[in-house]
């Protein structure tokens, strides 16, 4: 679930500019990024434990899907899309979670996919948003859930940038924290690669 809502944060700033602006310019932004690759750091804070540092790569494709590939401490990938989600470790059989088999998942999924193409209407009944410029190039998009079933799992979303989101804070109800940091920011090439194809196809 952090996966996919981290996605839909990911979409709805991946291209905000570095001023003032309303869901309206959100959504033509939108419109022009295809393909979004970079890499991040994430550490995830859980009481009573030390915290979990995690770091790789993810690749972000409109109507598509996101792939989320962590290569520290240990590989895993994950492909998400509006079907499926796959977990695939090294040598070993892919674990696939199907629409059919948890609806209520994908109902989430289908938050995203709605993102994608450009019914902000979903963003705005997902989330109570403020926008705020943080310094005179970086802003801060803050995320409250409005919908019960999110609610329960978390309290808030926070993220920051300048061109591209940079930095994303998970709040959850339980109090544990989420701090993810995204490097090497890219929208182009705006099509995939034939290997980047390639983990959708299975």
């Amino acid at each position: 679930m952090r996966l996919l809502c981290l996605s839909l944060c990911l979409l709805f700033c991946n291209a905000i500019p570095s001023h003032a602006m309303n869901l309206a310019e959100v959504k033509n932004n939108l419109a022009a990024v295809e393909v979004l690759r970079a890499r991040y750091q994430q550490t995830r804070y859980i009481a009573g434990l030390k915290p979990l540092e995690s770091s790789g790569t993810l690749l972000l494709a409109r109507n598509i899907g996101l792939v989320w590939s962590q290569e520290e401490p240990f590989r895993v990938r994950y492909v998400i899309t509006d079907a499926a989600i796959q977990q695939l470790f090294p040598d070993q059989p892919a674990n696939v979670r199907k629409k059919a088999d948890n609806p209520e998942l994908f109902k989430f999924v289908g938050l995203v996919s709605a993102l994608l193409t450009q019914e902000d209407s979903a963003i705005e009944k997902t989330f109570a948003i403020d926008f705020a410029m943080h310094s005179v190039d970086t802003w801060d998009v803050s995320l409250t859930p409005r919908l019960e079933k999110i609610r329960k799992v978390f309290a808030s979303i926070v993220l920051r940038g300048q061109q591209l989101v940079e930095d994303v804070k998970i709040n959850e109800t339980n109090g544990n924290k989420t701090s993810i940091h995204f490097s090497d920011l890219a929208a182009s090439p705006p099509s995939l690669s034939p290997d980047e194809k390639l983990y959708f196809q299975n």
